[in-house]
């Protein structure tokens, strides 16, 4: 399978950019397509796509005329799920739970994202892997053929740790201030998927909801939910590379962090897998169950069912977490 309120940049304006960062994402990635990038240089290929910028921008304002139809029919089949995750089943609440967690969104890819802070970061070796000398910050390391990130857990866990009130981030001239883990930054890269190869040189039309729920996703990494302890931030400080963080930080709530897939042996060792309720996962999931009941076009339904399974054969919860309800919310740092 080859799968805007203003602020200094703007609440859903777009930019292009290059800077140096942080793909670190902490498995913030959400597909890992195996197929990479096709050429337009024999008849089979890809169609030529529209730019990414103005498909990105288009379906960020169609959220907002998501079917309420599907929406409630998901509710009366699954205990009002979609209401307690969205706040309820208008297109308006999807749009608002997006706006509310992406602040500003951008087009490029992972090696061209860099990142700097207004100051010396002292502890990055939380971001550090043990092979390299490099953190995250310098040395961008990315999967597979990533479609969209969110910066904003990554800067703001750094922004606790170095003590600092924002992280600053310079964009093309521009600047974007990090202060709280909702000023979302999400990078969609060039591989934003428009089409996909049905059969040999059959190449149909990504549904419009599969890639919104790529950005539903990516707003559920701007939430903390339950917080980050004084405790925890102190794990990370003292961490001596990644590994030896994330051995030790087992809140994956904060930023709704993926770990490795250990279940499904075509992403084992991959941070693309959920092991707490009501993670990425799942919310991109809820979304494309009601897509689905709104889709009539049954080749464009196959393919958005094969999405939601996909997303829910990643999410591999232990027994305490089956029957947590859906929590929504965020918060900072507590003692």
């Amino acid at each position: 399978m080859c799968y805007n309120a203003s602020r200094v940049l703007s609440k859903q304006k777009s930019l292009l950019f290059s800077l140096p960062f942080v793909s670190f994402a902490l498995g913030l990635l959400i597909l890992v397509s195996a197929c990479g990038r096709e050429t337009n240089k024999d008849k089979c290929s890809r169609p030529d796509g529209h730019p990414v910028e103005d498909v990105a921008a288009q379906d960020i304002a169609s959220l907002s005329s998501f079917n309420s139809v599907g929406a409630i029919e998901f509710d009366r089949e699954n205990n009002n799920t979609f209401s307690q995750v969205f706040g309820g089943t208008s297109g308006k609440h999807v749009s608002k739970f997006f706006s509310d967690r992406i602040e500003t969104w951008a087009v490029g890819n992972p090696s061209d994202v860099f990142v700097f802070s207004a100051n010396n970061l002292k502890y990055e070796n939380w971001l550090k892997p043990k092979s390299s000398v490099k953190s995250a910050i310098t040395e961008p390391a990315m999967v597979g053929s990533v479609l969209a990130f969110n910066l904003s857990p990554l800067l703001w866990i750094q922004m606790l740790l170095e003590n600092h009130p924002y992280i600053v981030v310079y964009v093309k001239g521009e600047t974007v201030s990090i202060q709280s883990i909702r000023d979302g930054l999400m990078v969609i890269t060039e591989n934003y998927p428009q089409y996909y190869q049905a059969n040999q040189c059959d190449w149909k039309e990504v549904p419009q909801t599969e890639r919104q729920a790529i950005l539903i996703h990516e707003a559920r990494h701007s939430d903390c939910t339950g917080g980050i302890s004084v405790a925890e931030l102190e794990i990370l400080r003292s961490a001596e590379n990644k590994e030896d963080a994330f051995t030790k930080f087992q809140n994956r709530r904060c930023g709704h962090l993926h770990v490795k897939c250990e279940h499904l042996p075509e992403l084992k060792g991959v941070e693309a897998c959920d092991r707490h309720a009501w993670g990425a996962h799942a919310v991109q999931s809820v979304f494309l169950g009601a897509a689905i009941l709104n889709t009539q076009d049954q080749t464009a339904k196959q393919r958005l069912k094969s999405t939601f399974l996909e997303m829910m054969s990643r999410i591999d919860l232990p027994d305490s977490e089956k029957a947590v309800p859906p929590d929504m919310s965020s918060s900072g740092v507590y003692r």
